[in-house]
């Protein structure tokens, strides 16, 4: 009886992973057909993702609670219950069907996985893509020669002893290892020549960084796009020279903890030494999948860090026991959550969300739902995220204050979600096919946390610790994953990479098991056939990333090797300035701030990342030059007054010199009565910006 309500389950996880491809094909053939990107004033994709999931758990739900009555109306004797009885003859061609359908959903599973690899290597075809091995191979032959090596693997350790021991010092040897290979990766100084990513998203952070630096505090002209991240990094760049170079150090630093991080997570997750490497290759080549060579810091590490932060701290508390520990533990989760908050509002979000969540599911593994436990851990979560949030808000708030600031409004905060000041449309793009990344990673993290919810009704083979891991791994891909249906932009897939590669090499090890159980006892059900199938493709997956992982470590750094890592031409441009731009002119633009970071001076414009400009901050910073004699700048600029002295370039980027054709008496670098008129100028342009929010809002 049981196993026919164990079969029942699965083809109802089936139609839901269907039913999911089939909103997401649909929804991106609606986008690619003329579609504006919103809907009734919202985000398309956001409203697909969030819809689509929702519909999907709430129908699990149903499904599990109807299948949970049934088992108790229809239960079989006690006797009856678990035994292998050999099928009855009328039931020998439900097996059969049972059979098909399971083979057709893993055939399915690895066309899915093919047609995904196959988009993945096309997607930057020609002389213009970086030269990968799977790119000059052919698709088929590639893949098939992938999983014949994840198959010898798999054959191989299944004959191997069971490990009872992890080997501890062996697993931290290689995750420092890793993680400072993923640190020196992060670190190009010579940012002129990082034209893998775009100069415009390395501007974006490092601007933030120095402006914290400096100690300005934030307003409507000084919003950091990517949240307060630079207000955290302010000590360590001090400490490491108070430059462009403590700025690329500190970035190490920062990429180094997340991966260690991480690394720690899958620690806990993973048992099998083997699988934990095959994880670190894996999880080091974090945007292998993507083609990318270049830097792009607003995901790895700006968006990494908390999120592999709070999942560690998730990690160590699942593992306590203690009365000690978990108090530690919770106060770290405590801790971290304000400082991711701090650091990306909506990252930050995440984190805290996922942490509120996990709350709750391990009181749901010990109580029932309706408990006066489960209220009460419900409140007390409820309780962790207003507190978060409220504190994070009050810490940027005295950091204004102490600067000679004001505190930010809410709005201002949480800046660009609910701006009135951001062009939030220019980010909508249209929803990709369910033939790339991101819909494996959707149905992964999906499947992965319906499977656990369903894990909590059997503590015989539930893990606790493994199982609330898990959910946490899931529910952090699920909820990180908004940021790529913000703006989908293939390389926002890399957002969610550490948490896929953890879940395929946790399942993996399942594969492993499995296969080992099937060695000592026949396959004897459709169930088995279909779970054995289904991991043996997450452990082909596994083995997959570690390949591609380290085959990028070395195009990687062969690259890094003769751009950003030289940075002999980049101080010879530096100097040159230094020596031809008069110190009181009036600077702005892309990389601007960090040349004159790097020279020790004052750009005189505070405004937000040049990149991410909007019309107000524009307008400001074009209106200070009636107030300069010299005007430095990367982007265009045009006043009748000015008129072009020279340009300089660093490594292929023209830098502008602009002189008043008459010049000032007395300019805002020199005089105090400039500097009062200029900053009352600025009190009212932020008054402006206010008042149309309001006016926005009503």
């Amino acid at each position: 009886m049981s196993k026919k309500y164990e079969n029942l389950e699965r083809l109802i996880y089936i139609a839901l992973g269907v039913m999911l491809a089939f909103i997401f094909e649909h929804a991106s053939r609606s986008a690619f057909n003329g579609g504006t990107g919103r809907w009734h004033g919202y985000n398309f994709n956001l409203v697909v993702y969030v819809g689509a999931l929702a519909a999907a758990f709430i129908l699990f739900l149903i499904a599990a609670l109807v299948i949970d009555s049934l088992r108790i109306v229809f239960a079989a004797p006690a006797a009856d219950s678990d035994q292998e009885a050999e099928p009855a003859r009328g039931n020998r061609f439900l097996i059969a069907v049972l059979y098909g359908l399971y083979s057709v959903s893993g055939a399915s599973l690895v066309f899915l996985i093919y047609k995904i690899y196959a988009n993945e290597c096309n997607l930057y075809p020609g002389s213009a893509a970086p030269t990968y091995l799977r790119q000059m191979v052919p698709h088929k032959i590639y893949f098939i020669a992938i999983f014949f090596l994840a198959a010898s693997l798999l054959f191989t350790v299944t004959r191997l002893k069971d490990e009872s021991v992890q080997n501890k010092k062996m697993r931290a040897a290689l995750a420092v290892v890793f993680a400072a290979v993923s640190a020196l990766a992060l670190y190009c100084p010579n940012i002129f020549t990082d034209r893998g990513a775009g100069a415009m998203h390395i501007h974006a952070v490092l601007n933030s960084m120095i402006h914290a630096a400096n100690h300005v505090p934030y307003d409507d002209f000084n919003c950091s796009i990517y949240g307060h991240y630079g207000l955290l990094c302010v000590p360590l760049v001090k400490l490491l020279g108070n430059d462009l170079y403590a700025c690329m150090q500190t970035l190490s630093v920062v990429g180094f903890i997340a991966f260690l991080a991480a690394f720690y997570t899958a620690h806990k997750l993973i048992r099998s030494d083997i699988m934990y490497f095959i994880a670190l290759l894996g999880m080091t080549g974090t945007t292998t999948i993507l083609t990318r060579r270049g830097q792009y810091f607003q995901i790895n590490p700006l968006r990494l860090l908390f999120p592999c932060l709070m999942l560690a701290v998730i990690a160590g508390l699942a593992s306590r026991t203690s009365k000690v520990s978990k108090i530690i533990s919770h106060i770290l989760a405590l801790l971290c959550g304000i400082a991711a908050v701090i650091w990306n509002f909506e990252t930050g979000l995440f984190c805290v969300a996922v942490m509120m969540c996990v709350l709750v599911f391990r009181v749901l593994y010990r109580h029932p739902i309706f408990s006066k436990q489960t209220i009460g851990s419900i409140l007390l979560a409820c309780l962790y995220g207003l507190v978060c949030i409220s504190a994070a808000w009050g810490i940027v708030g005295k950091w204004n204050i102490a600067n000679g600031g004001t505190a930010n409004t809410f709005r201002q905060f949480v800046y660009p979600l609910f701006s009135g000041t951001y062009n939030v449309n220019n980010l909508r793009l249209p929803l990709p096919s369910v033939y790339f990344l991101y819909f494996f990673e959707i149905l992964l993290f999906f499947m992965t946390l319906i499977i656990v919810l369903r894990l909590q009704h059997n503590k015989e083979t539930g893990d606790e610790a493994v199982d609330t891991l898990r959910f946490a791994v899931a529910l952090s891909g699920l909820s990180s994953l908004i940021y790529f249906m913000n703006r989908a932009a293939y390389g926002n897939m890399s957002i969610t990479h550490l948490q896929l590669c953890m879940l395929l090499a946790s399942w993996g090890e399942y594969a492993l098991t499995v296969t080992k159980e099937n060695r000592r006892e026949k396959l004897g059900t459709p169930s088995r056939w279909l779970s054995f199938v289904i991991a043996s493709v997450l452990f082909g997956g596994s083995v997959w990333m570690a390949v591609e992982g380290t085959l990028y470590i070395q195009v990687c750094y062969d690259y890094r090797a003769t751009s950003v890592w030289n940075t002999e031409s980049m101080n010879e441009g530096i100097e040159k300035i230094r020596a031809e731009v008069p110190e009181e002119a009036l600077a702005f633009g892309t990389y601007v701030p960090e040349v004159y970071f790097q020279l020790g001076r004052d750009t005189g414009c505070v405004v937000t990342d040049w990149s991410d400009m909007n019309d107000l901050n524009r307008s400001h910073a074009l209106a200070l030059a009636k107030y300069y004699n010299y005007v430095f700048t990367s982007d265009t600029f045009e006043d009748k007054d000015f008129k072009l002295v020279k340009d300089i370039q660093i490594e292929g980027l023209t830098f502008h010199l602009f002189e008043r054709k008459e010049p000032l008496a007395e300019t805002l670098y020199s005089s105090k009565e400039l500097q009062a008129a200029a900053a009352a100028e600025r009190l009212a342009g932020l008054q402006e910006s206010e008042a149309e929010a309001v006016l926005e809002e009503s």
